[in-house]
């Protein structure tokens, strides 16, 4: 499909563009409803770093990339996840392929990086409570009680 095949253009650039910047970055191309790459790395801080290429479509007619960043935290002991996110750029994607922006997403992706590698602790200015673990489902205090419809023997 066409998106497929953008998306294969822009996951060449992004690793591409990752190899001399990033150690151990972690590259997905996920979304089924939402066509995009995620590009993730972890920082001495204990910071969760994004870049997120995500890849839609003008009201009338046509391809765009939207590159995004995202960071967060997890606090165990509060039992929260404190997080931010931006919109970095926004840029159209010619019908010929062959004349695709490589230029102008290397810069978008460096821009994100820039931006997203300079928040500290005290960026994270959103907070939200993280998801039980399956195994905080059956602390003794539980184990005898019917939990989304399995009853520990």
């Amino acid at each position: 499909s066409r998106w497929s095949a953008i998306l294969d253009l822009i996951e060449r650039d992004v690793k591409s563009w990752v190899e001399d910047r990033i150690d151990h970055a972690e590259i997905t191309r996920a979304g089924w409803d939402t066509p995009q790459i995620d590009l993730r790395w972890y920082t001495r801080d204990d910071i969760v770093r994004a870049i997120q290429i995500v890849l839609g479509s003008f009201p009338a007619g046509g391809y765009r990339l939207a590159i995004n960043v995202s960071a967060w935290k997890d606090f165990e002991s509060d039992h929260q996840r404190k997080w931010s996110t931006k919109e970095i750029t926004t840029f159209g994607v010619p019908d010929d392929l062959r004349d695709f922006p490589h230029n102008e997403l290397s810069n978008g992706l460096l821009k994100a990086y820039k931006e997203v590698q300079q928040w500290e602790q005290r960026s994270l200015d959103t907070k939200s409570d993280l998801p039980s673990r399956p195994q905080e489902l059956f602390t003794p205090e539980l184990s005898s009680k019917k939990i989304l419809g399995y009853k520990r023997p």
